[in-house]
């Protein structure tokens, strides 16, 4: 018998940003495994999907598993192992919170999906290796299963294992149909297959074709990320740790701007910083100044960025600057660069899929001067990936010696650049950004073509690849 890796599918990310005027190293690693436990755990993966799409053929029990997505996510996609089978251990956040209303129809005894499923596993112990060897590490006497007389306790030693894995069921596809007698049985299940890839294979379940001994399942493939939403896939798939109960977040979350909030309207300044809602030369914010930037909302439009199977995009945003050690040898001067991190953020697919901008509120740079004539702005996405992805940002410094002293102005003069290196990640893209540009384009089409108003407002949209993003600058004369 095979005995697979014991514990739970996912490791916690690590995200850790180091500042350097030279480099930049921002690791994130995740599933740092050798190839053959990679292995061992797709394997898992794939049966468990299986054991999954056995159960699922039962229309009652899909139905459940439906209706259960409905009340716990927001978008009807989302429900983990846990909350199906009704135990209480390792549910996500948002189970937990509805548990603490009266709108839970959780209950250990009332599960269909648990009762399937255990059922599944007694009668076709044979074809579960996994499982198989859990159980048997938990004292069941494997051999005699299917004539085991408290089927309660082989229930809750199979519901501990999947419990322990962390697993959750995604149902992207958004015309979800309550299954009766029709096409709408017909149904597909695959899996994450734990690393960054665009397709994966995939089981067909039609109740036209039986072999005779239960439920079959036909394998099609390979299919991508676009045959999921086009289709009744259930995906099997690890929670991600940050969304189970208990667990702290190396990311900020964020949700779609609401309808209401688009035009929300900002009070005046009576004194101090001054919200600039019309374009300005940058020569005329001098030195010593102040414009604050900030980078209030954000969207990727498409999928282009998502690995196969992504419940959600992540993103790290960073900024290369020349405002590093400023030098000057032999009448020479040579301005060193900075890396700072805007933030690392993750967001639903659906949001990607349909282009909603979400709210940010991120501070781009508290102080852009004149002499930071040019910054890049970098994108990466995040992924299960091994190793680092390197880029180097080129930005550009206004600086010159008058009478031996060094001051600023409104040319690029120098040119600095600084590396930048990120594990788990791909980069995604990296846009130069001119002081002059920017300030001369606060509102209107611009290059893009394209406006978001906010508080009354049409600010100019800004763009790296399919990233969309504004800026709104604050404005302080000393």
């Amino acid at each position: 018998m095979k005995h697979f890796y014991k514990g739970p599918l996912v490791r916690t990310l690590i995200a850790l940003a180091i500042v350097s005027c030279e480099s930049t190293s921002i690791e994130g690693i995740e599933n740092i495994e050798t190839d053959e436990s990679l292995g061992e755990r797709k394997e898992f993966m794939k049966e468990t999907s299986l054991l999954m799409g056995r159960v699922l053929a039962d229309r009652d029990v899909r139905n459940e598993v439906v209706s259960k997505m409905a009340e716990i996510d927001s978008y009807g996609e989302l429900a983990s192992f846990s909350y199906l089978l009704g135990e209480r251990n390792v549910l996500r956040k948002n189970e937990v919170k509805l548990l603490n209303t009266d709108k839970a129809s959780f209950s250990k005894g009332k599960s269909l999906f648990r009762q399937k499923l255990i059922d599944e596993v007694v009668n076709n112990i044979e074809e579960y290796d996994y499982i198989s060897s859990q159980l048997t590490d938990r004292n069941v006497d494997v051999g005699s299963i299917s004539s085991k007389s408290n089927q309660d306790e082989i229930g809750q030693e199979l519901a501990q294992i999947l419990v322990n894995e962390e697993l959750q069921i995604y149902l992207p596809y958004e015309d979800k149909i309550i299954a009766g007698k029709g096409s709408e049985d017909v149904f597909y299940v695959t899996y994450d297959p734990l690393e960054y890839t665009k397709t994966n294979e995939a089981f067909k379940y039609d109740p036209s074709i039986s072999s005779g001994m239960g439920p079959t399942l036909q394998p099609i493939g390979p299919v991508d990320d676009d045959f999921l939403d086009d289709h009744q896939v259930f995906v099997l798939s690890p929670i991600d740790s940050c969304d189970i109960d208990g667990r702290k977040c190396s990311y900020e979350e964020l949700f779609p701007v609401r309808d209401e909030e688009r035009n929300d309207i900002h009070p005046p300044f009576a004194k101090g910083p001054k919200l600039l809602t019309y374009n300005v030369n940058h020569k005329d914010i001098e030195e010593d100044d102040i414009i604050s930037t900030v980078m209030p909302r954000f969207r990727v439009k498409g999928k282009d960025w998502l690995g196969f199977a992504a419940t959600h995009q992540r993103i790290e945003v960073f900024r290369g600057s020349p405002d590093g050690k400023i030098s000057v040898r032999g009448g020479a001067i040579t301005a060193e660069s900075n890396v700072y991190k805007i933030g690392y953020f993750r967001f639903r697919k659906k949001g990607v899929k349909k282009g909603w901008w979400h709210k940010v509120n991120r501070e781009f740079d508290a102080d852009w001067n004149m002499s930071e004539n040019e910054q890049v702005i970098t994108i990466f996405s995040k992924h299960r990936l091994r190793g680092e992805v390197a880029a180097e940002l080129n930005t550009k410094a206004g600086l010159k010696l008058v009478n031996g002293k060094v001051m600023p102005v409104a040319e690029a003069t120098i040119s600095s650049k600084v590396k930048i290196s990120v594990g788990g990640a791909k980069l995604r893209g990296k846009v130069p950004l001119t002081r002059r540009q920017v300030l001369s384009t606060i509102i209107g089409n611009g290059i893009t073509n394209e406006t978001y108003t906010d508080g009354g407002v049409k600010y100019n949209v800004k763009k790296v690849g399919i990233f969309s993003y504004y800026l709104k600058h604050y404005y302080t004369n000393l």
